[in-house]
């Protein structure tokens, strides 16, 4: 009886090829998801503003923010939020007939300092339109 070698199947250069292949694209599949999760939370930016959601919500967010009663005779002009990477601000700029009430309200709550003459020029001089 004659022995005879097993022999592996030859496996062709196709195969070999084709499961490197398969590695490297996961490889650099996993890296494009971690520079494309990186870039939309610590790179992107994201700004609405006006938008009728925005509007909705402005009066529970003047209340949450400020801890002060929202004014019945208010008007709301701009409201906007914008995100930059980590960073998150939000702008709310109300228009108030009767400020002097407005003004006392919040005095009840809050300490204001007397502001020098070149802050408060700074300050309106940042404020104006261009």
């Amino acid at each position: 009886m004659k022995k005879t070698k097993k022999t592996k199947p030859k496996i062709g250069i196709w195969a070999k090829s084709q499961g490197c292949l398969i590695v490297i694209l996961a490889i650099i599949f996993i890296i494009g998801l971690f520079v494309y999760f990186f870039y939309n939370s610590m790179l992107s930016t994201k700004f609405t503003e006006n938008t009728n959601k925005l509007i909705e919500t402005a009066q529970t967010k003047f209340i949450e923010y400020t801890e002060l009663t929202y004014p019945n005779d208010v008007v709301l002009k701009h409201i906007s939020t914008k995100k930059m990477g980590p960073n998150f601000s939000s702008d709310l700029i109300l228009s108030v007939p009767n400020i002097n009430s407005f003004i006392e309200d919040a005095e009840k709550k809050y300490e204001f300092k007397n502001f020098s003459a070149s802050l408060f020029e700074t300050i309106i001089c940042l404020a104006r339109p261009y």
